[in-house]
């Protein structure tokens, strides 16, 4: 069974705050999104992660458009300190390794987190725990409990 991308009248109807945005700009993000996320390995997960995965890269377009401030923030990280008249800046910088720089780039809109806790959620399980215990089905052949 495959799992489709979401259309862009199913992701407007999910994340309403993009329906200002030019419909084209929303549907390519929607396509690139789903270039960049394996259906097989998201299961019945895709049109989610696909979802937040464009969400998240709408939020940081918006914010390149909003200045570059904005932008400049979001790549280098967050602030974890600042000093006084000297003037002096801290930024925690993305962790180390393919996944440190993903969480750091993800973790810079709340549809990013989003997108991270999904993505945990899912290798968790696909990871295997053996018996899932009662009141669970297993969807595509992954150890993975449906949602209700």
């Amino acid at each position: 069974m495959s799992n489709p991308a979401p259309t862009y009248d199913q992701f407007i109807a999910g994340y309403p705050v993009f329906a200002s945005l030019p419909e084209a700009m929303v549907t390519n993000q929607i396509n690139d999104s789903a270039q960049m996320q394996d259906s097989g390995s998201w299961g019945q997960f895709y049109a989610l992660a696909v979802s937040l995965d464009a969400a998240h890269n709408l939020v940081l377009d918006a914010m390149e458009t909003g200045g570059v401030t904005a932008a400049f923030q979001a790549a280098i990280g967050q602030m974890t300190s600042a000093t006084g008249p000297g003037v002096s800046a801290s930024f925690s910088g993305p962790r180390q390794g393919q996944k440190g720089y993903a969480e750091s780039f993800y973790s810079s809109t709340s549809y990013g987190k989003k997108f991270l806790m999904l993505q945990n959620r899912v290798i968790n399980c696909v990871g295997g725990t053996g018996d899932l215990g009662p009141g669970y089905n297993v969807d595509d052949g992954l150890d993975m409990p449906l949602l209700p």
